[in-house]
């Protein structure tokens, strides 16, 4: 007769106990029919993440009192175009945090702390057929491994309650792994319609053969060296249209004979129209260093979103780049969203499905 207090006790006490702690499942499919003219070849193909990444997510926090919190986030890739899992399942992000009034630490791999600023800047969103990183990734002139994820990396993140102003700090230690060594800084104002942002990275590089990602064949020999993207980018939202931009720097100090280096810019507007939205962009690349001069490109892009509700849309994007050099199957220097270009132009067309969970 006394088993039901104990057992109304104890399911009130988990009860207390799950309703300090959350787990959110949510994902993105993103799906685009894509018709690239590269200036030798034109192929017609469904690809991944037309305006945003298709992914898995679980986020969990558990309220440990006294304004402590704890945290994780697990977040892995959706290839639905073809259904084959990840080389790493976690790809996108799999950390745990300690949350406070001090801030956030948070273990773990994550995000390249320098590679959010082009995306978040750009009215492309970072993906897609005429997004700035068609122009401004290193592509086979690094040896870092820290782009776009970061392996074993420990950040600290300011609090927000700073009157608009925010920071991050990212380290890796490398643990051996040629082109990991990595550190990296962020530093941001968001008020109202108005937000800018510097961020930076540095990536060691020890001595490596160079190989070219495109051919496969190791053509150099790199010293011990580095590897640096700096952005520096800005929005401002009018309500009737929203401006934003960037400029990124990036310098690959690893050859024996020097290094090479770029600087791109880019700038572009988001138009609200209706249930839509209409986004412009416009990229541009100078580089330099080791017979590169002559490498510059340029990439102007336009697309279209029709949001269907809140969780739907439908999109078209059409983007060209144009070459000053005239690049081959195996020195191709840009690529359109994961096709490499030759020649001396490239068009491209999405037409895509985006639906959120």
């Amino acid at each position: 007769m006394k088993k039901l207090p104990i057992i109304l006790s104890m399911a009130a006490c988990t009860s207390a106990a799950f309703a300090q702690s959350t787990v959110s499942i949510s994902g993105t499919v993103d799906l685009a029919v894509r018709s690239v003219d590269n200036g030798a070849v034109k192929q017609t193909q469904m690809v991944r993440d037309g305006i945003n990444s298709s992914r898995l997510r679980f986020i969990g926090t558990e309220d440990l009192g006294g304004g402590l919190k704890a945290g994780f986030w697990l977040d892995m890739p959706v290839r639905a175009d073809d259904g084959t899992g990840a080389s790493v399942f976690w790809e996108r992000r799999s950390t745990v945090s300690l949350l406070g009034s001090f801030g956030e630490l948070r273990l773990g791999r994550d995000a390249a702390l320098q590679n959010s600023g082009p995306g978040d800047f750009d009215a492309f969103n970072g993906k897609g057929v005429g997004n700035v990183m068609n122009l401004a990734t290193p592509r086979n002139f690094s040896n870092a491994t820290t782009f776009t994820r970061v392996n074993n990396a420990v950040s600290y993140l300011l609090p927000n309650v700073l009157g608009g102003f925010y920071g991050q700090v990212q380290l890796a230690p490398g643990e051996g792994v040629i082109g990991a060594k990595h550190s990296a800084f962020a530093l941001g104002y968001k008020d109202g319609p108005l937000e800018t942002r510097f961020t930076y990275g540095r990536t060691h590089v020890d001595s490596v053969a160079v190989v070219n990602t495109i051919t496969g064949a190791s053509t150099a020999t790199a010293a011990s060296g580095s590897f640096t993207y700096a952005v520096l980018g800005s929005s401002y939202d009018f309500g009737r249209a929203k401006l934003m931009g960037s400029l990124i720097n990036w310098n690959s100090a690893e050859a024996v004979a020097g290094s090479r280096k770029q600087f791109t810019y880019n700038i572009g507007a988001m138009v609200p129209i209706g249930s839509g939205s209409l986004n412009v962009a416009y990229t541009h690349a100078n580089r330099s260093g080791l017979g590169s001069d002559a490498q510059d490109a340029k990439q102007f892009a336009v697309q279209y979103i029709h949001s269907l509700s809140k969780r739907t849309a439908v999109y078209a994007s059409a983007a060209r780049i144009k070459q000053d050099a005239l690049a081959t199957t195996s020195n191709a220097q840009y690529n359109m969203d994961g096709t490499n270009l030759v020649g001396r132009s490239g068009t491209g067309f999405d037409f895509g499905i985006r639906h959120s969970f």
